[in-house]
C-alpha cells in the first residue's frame, strides 16, 4: 500500500478501527476524498448526523490495518498515541493541522483596554500533541509551548497567540496538497488579527 505523508496525517487525525472496519469521519468531505484512492473500490462517502451536526464518513473492512500498525498507528482512543517515524513531517503536519487546527480569537487586556487577538490552537490525543509540539519546536523552530490538558485528561491542545508565529506557521505549512478552505480562512483572519478594542 502506497500512502503519502499527507494521507498519513489525515489517517492519524481522523481514523479509527473497530470490529474489523477502518472508519474515517470529518465535517469536511475533502479529507475523505483524499483517502478514497487507498480503497480498492473507492468506497462511497456518506453522511451521518452526530449530535445535531452532519459529518462525512468513509469506511472499509479491507483496509490494511497491519501496514498502519507497522508504522506505529494506534486507535484514536488509545491512551498514548505515537507519531509515525518520518524523515520529514511537513506534509503530515499540514494534514493534521487542517483536520484539528482552529484559528479563533482570545481575549486580551492591555493598558486597561480589552480586545480580541488572533490565536491558533491544535488539538488531539495528549501524548500525540506533546510529540507534535516537540517537532514544531525542534524541527521547525517554533517557541516551546505547554500542552493544555482538557477535562477528559486524554486530550489536549497547544496554542500560538504571537501574530509573528501564526504568520510563520501559515507560511511554513501552506502548500499542496491542502484543504484550500482551511488556509483561505487563515488568510482572512490574518487580515484582521486584532478586533474589538474598547475602553
Amino acid at each position: 500500500m502506497q500512502i503519502t505523508s499527507y494521507q498519513l496525517g489525515i489517517i492519524w487525525a481522523i481514523g479509527s478501527y473497530a470490529d474489523g472496519y477502518m472508519v474515517f469521519r470529518h465535517k469536511e468531505k475533502y479529507f475523505l476524498e483524499q483517502l478514497q484512492p487507498l480503497f480498492q473500490n473507492k468506497n462511497k462517502i456518506y453522511t451521518q448526523v452526530h449530535k445535531g451536526n452532519a459529518q462525512y464518513i468513509l469506511k472499509s473492512a479491507r483496509f490494511d490495518i497491519e501496514y498502519l500498525q507497522k508504522l506505529g498507528w494506534e486507535n484514536r482512543l488509545s491512551e498514548n498515541r505515537e507519531l509515525p517515524i518520518l524523515e520529514n513531517y511537513t506534509d503530515f503536519l499540514r494534514a493534521y493541522i487542517e483536520c484539528h487546527g482552529v484559528f479563533d480569537y482570545c481575549t486580551t487586556y492591555s493598558s486597561e483596554r480589552k480586545y480580541y487577538r488572533l490565536r491558533f490552537r491544535l488539538y488531539g490525543n495528549l501524548f500525540l500533541v506533546e510529540q507534535i509540539e516537540n517537532i514544531l519546536n525542534k524541527d521547525f523552530g517554533f517557541t516551546p509551548k505547554k500542552v493544555q490538558v482538557l477535562h477528559n485528561k486524554k486530550s489536549g491542545y497547544i496554542a500560538y497567540t504571537s501574530l509573528e508565529e501564526i504568520e510563520r506557521l501559515v507560511k511554513t505549512f501552506e502548500s499542496e496538497p491542502c484543504s484550500r478552505d482551511f488556509w483561505n480562512e487563515a488568510y482572512e483572519k490574518l487580515k484582521n488579527p486584532r478586533r474589538g478594542a474598547s475602553k
